[in-house]
């Protein structure tokens, strides 16, 4: 163990805690303390690899706080906190401060996992959350149902290392918010599930455009209803690196969406569309949605580009109202 060089064994103390998904959570701090006591030689590099400590920081690892901040140095930090969790009784104001500073966190991991609780408590926490924060990469927060509502401040605040943003099931007054995409210019991944309201089509559409390395998108319920008024500017709206998409909501909107999307790149696809149908359904209508959303994958009888598209899954459902057939 000693022959290896201190710089690589750094290199594989940091891969060793590395999670695929940049979402997710990372190794648990008692777990990297077992990897580091393997000998005197790796423990002592351990604690010149200031980042190999502040990785994934649980609540559960509170008693471990001051030692994460000594031996983290100036390092940026990943915080993971579930408010329906045990670890979150007897956490203090003072805790929660330390460990959303502003110049330091990197990942922040809100989650209420428990329907029927902690909706005060995720509420509180997100109240901590700092109105800026240069170093936050990652935004994760999620609830079982809306209703927690999300700080204009957060979503108007200045993150310019933001790539990552996730949220679930909250509520955001985006009349309080500016242009979503005047902020939020370097996305890698973008998903909005179930929001309160669905987020304006300007800001969605500034948001695609102004992240040119955009590579998966997950849009869950958080469409408008209808679409927006068309202009000629919003045409042909090429997103080169984005892979992935993910949509689930009413194929007017998806349609809409769709026919303003050039996805050359693109090769996981799902499409999810419920039309509702009052009276005499317009068969005519739908099939142009459809043909719309087809052609967009390059899949229609009308397909103007070849999309390398390796996974494609599409589902038409038609909800007839109060009978619920479908």
């Amino acid at each position: 163990m000693f022959t290896v060089p201190p710089e690589v064994l750094s290199s594989i103390l940091l891969y060793a805690i590395q999670e695929d998904d940049p979402l997710g959570l990372d190794l648990s701090w008692s777990s990297r303390s077992l990897l580091s006591s393997v000998c005197r030689h790796w423990r002592a590099v351990a604690l010149e690899t200031p980042a190999f400590w502040v990785e994934g920081f649980s609540l559960r690892d509170r008693d471990m706080l001051p030692a994460m901040l000594v031996r983290s140095k100036s390092s940026p930090f990943s915080v993971a906190i579930d408010v329906t969790a045990d670890e979150w009784y007897n956490t203090s104001s003072k805790t929660l401060k330390s460990v959303m500073s502003p110049q330091r966190l990197r990942r922040l991991r809100i989650t209420r996992s428990n329907e029927t609780a902690g909706a005060s408590r995720m509420r509180d926490c997100i109240g901590f959350i700092p109105s800026g924060a240069p170093c936050l990469e990652t935004l994760f927060l999620s609830s079982p149902h809306t209703g927690i509502r999300i700080p204009s401040c957060v979503m108007s605040s200045s993150m310019p290392a933001l790539r990552h943003i996730h949220i679930s099931s909250c509520t955001v007054r985006w009349s309080g918010v500016p242009e979503v995409g005047s902020i939020l210019t370097n996305l890698e991944t973008l998903s909005l599930q179930k929001i309160n309201p669905p987020i304006p089509w300007s800001s969605l559409l500034c948001t695609l455009t102004a992240s040119p390395k955009l590579s998966e998108i997950k849009l869950i319920g958080a469409l408008p209803a209808g679409p927006a008024p068309d202009s000629p500017t919003l045409h042909a709206m090429q997103l080169n690196h984005l892979t992935r998409m993910e949509l689930q909501d009413g194929e007017l909107p998806i349609s809409w969406l769709l026919n303003h999307l050039d996805l050359p790149n693109l090769s996981h696809g799902s499409i999810d569309c419920t039309g509702i149908v009052h009276g005499t359904p317009s068969s005519a209508s739908r099939s142009t949605r459809l043909a719309i959303i087809l052609n967009s994958f390059g899949v229609g009888s009308q397909a103007t580009s070849n999309i390398p598209c390796d996974t494609l899954t599409i589902a038409w459902r038609t909800d007839r109202g109060l009978n619920g057939r479908r």
